[in-house]
C-alpha cells in the first residue's frame, strides 16, 4: 500500500531530508549539521522555543517546500477543510514554520531564496489510515501562532477542562459522569453552563480555527 500510493501521488516531488530533527538529541544532520532549538515569536510579542521531528521534506517543481508527517493511525479525524481541528492539530503549520527558519539560517536553498514551505500534512501508509494523504496550505501561520498562544494561556491559568466531544471508543466506559454541557458546581454554587463559564473563553476562543 505504501509503494502503491507513492507512485499514485507522485507528481514530480523530490525527497530532500528525512528524520530531519531540531533541538533533540539526535539533531546532527549529515549535511546540515547540528541543528538547535527553533524560537518563534507569538502574536503579543512573547517567544517560545520547540524542538521535534520532521519525517520527511520534499521539494516541489515549483521550488518550494512539502512536510509530510507519518501517521499509524487513522486519518478520520483529518479533514482537508479544517487544518487546526479547533486547536488539536498544529502539528504540520508548527513544522512549516521551524524549517523554513531552520532553511533560511542554513542559508538554503540559496542565499538569494527565501524558502518557502507551501504545504504540510499527514500520509497515513497502513491499512488502518487507508494510505490517505492530507495536505494543507501554509497561508495561515499567524492562524497557527494565535492557537499557540492560546493553548499556552488556558494552561497558564490552570483551566483544564474535559473534552467537549468525547471519543466514543476509549470513552464508553465513562459516559455517565462525562456530562456535556455542565461544569462542576464548586462551593456549593449553581453550575453554569459551558457557554457561560469565563474560566473556558479560551477554549470558546478556539472554536473559530476550523
Amino acid at each position: 500500500m505504501f509503494l502503491t500510493e507513492k507512485e499514485k501521488n507522485y507528481l514530480g516531488q523530490i525527497p530532500q531530508y528525512f528524520e530531519l530533527a531540531f533541538g533533540t538529541r539526535d539533531n546532527e544532520h549529515e549535511t546540515l549539521g547540528k541543528i538547535k532549538s527553533v524560537e518563534i515569536d507569538l502574536p503579543a510579542g512573547d517567544k517560545i522555543s520547540f524542538q521535534g521531528k520532521i519525517d520527511r521534506v520534499d521539494k516541489l517543481p515549483d521550488n518550494t517546500f512539502r512536510i509530510i508527517d507519518y501517521k499509524t493511525g487513522s486519518s478520520k479525524e483529518y479533514k482537508k477543510g479544517k487544518p487546526f481541528r479547533y486547536g488539536q492539530q498544529i502539528q504540520h503549520a508548527l513544522y512549516a514554520i521551524a524549517l523554513e527558519k531552520i532553511f533560511e539560517k542554513k542559508n538554503i536553498p540559496d542565499k538569494q531564496d527565501q524558502p518557502i514551505v507551501s504545504e504540510a500534512g499527514y500520509y497515513f501508509p497502513t491499512a488502518y489510515g487507508q494510505g490517505s494523504l492530507i495536505l494543507y496550505k501554509q497561508d495561515k501561520q499567524n492562524q497557527a501562532l494565535q492557537i499557540v498562544e492560546l493553548l499556552l494561556d488556558i494552561v497558564s491559568n490552570g483551566y483544564f477542562a474535559m473534552t467537549q466531544k468525547p471519543d466514543h471508543f476509549m470513552c464508553r466506559d465513562y459516559q455517565d459522569i462525562m456530562e456535556q454541557n455542565e461544569v462542576i458546581p464548586v462551593n456549593g454554587k449553581k453550575a453554569e453552563t459551558y457557554q457561560d463559564e469565563p474560566a473556558l473563553e479560551g477554549l470558546r476562543r478556539l472554536r473559530q480555527f476550523g
